[in-house]
């Protein structure tokens, strides 16, 4: 738990009349009075295939950092990957090393507002193996930023949204041929069009 304090800012009510440029350039700024994380280890429903970059893990190994301030809570999560960000993790575990980066971005936060706009990247230096909580503590902060203030990120941030509607698509994973085509029925059943087929390392099975 780090020091209460309260969130300070400007009036919460977004009005229609306000330009999108004097949205992004008012100010939101936050207390943080505490952060906390769960280790999520959700098992697998199946185990990951013999050759992908998971093949050791029976869990997902996702950690979701939650911020709070003044009661209100922003969420973000953190994904780690030795082969993408090169993680310092070693004995320590995943939780650990993320609970020890998230005290040390945290430390120069304490007992004062902050703009939630450059909270993540004030006064410190980022390592690569950083880079997974740096992601999640971000999108808490942007999170909570939203929250506070009643806006959408795009109001946050004074952006015009690129789509109004978001496709889908199905996954099928190495399944043998059989359970791949029962597979292609049950998500063209439910309207799905689009697929990503999983291929393995073997060019005739594929």
């Amino acid at each position: 738990s780090l020091t209460p304090g309260s969130c300070s800012g400007p009036d919460t009510g977004y009005r229609d009349t306000q330009s999108r440029e004097a949205v992004f350039t008012e100010v939101t700024r936050l207390r943080i009075d505490s952060a906390e994380l769960y280790a999520l280890e959700i098992p697998f429903v199946m185990p990951p295939m013999s050759h992908s970059a998971h093949k050791d893990r029976g869990a997902c190994d996702s950690v979701v950092l939650r911020l709070s301030s003044s009661g209100v809570h922003g969420y973000g999560e953190a994904v780690f990957r030795d082969y993408v960000s090169r993680s310092s993790a070693g004995e320590k575990g995943l939780a650990t090393h993320a609970a020890d980066t998230v005290r040390r971005l945290l430390e120069p936060l304490l007992g004062r507002d902050v703009d939630w706009r450059y909270a993540a990247s004030e006064g410190r230096s980022i390592d690569p193996s950083d880079l997974p909580v740096l992601c999640a503590f971000e999108t808490a902060l942007l999170d909570l930023a939203c929250r506070h203030s009643g806006r959408d990120a795009y109001e946050l941030l004074g952006l015009e949204p690129v789509r109004q509607s978001v496709s889908i698509s199905g996954v099928i994973p190495m399944y043998p041929p059989n359970v791949a085509a029962r597979t292609l029925i049950q998500f063209a059943q439910l309207g799905v069009r689009d697929f990503k087929i999983k291929l393995g390392p073997d060019p005739s099975a594929n």
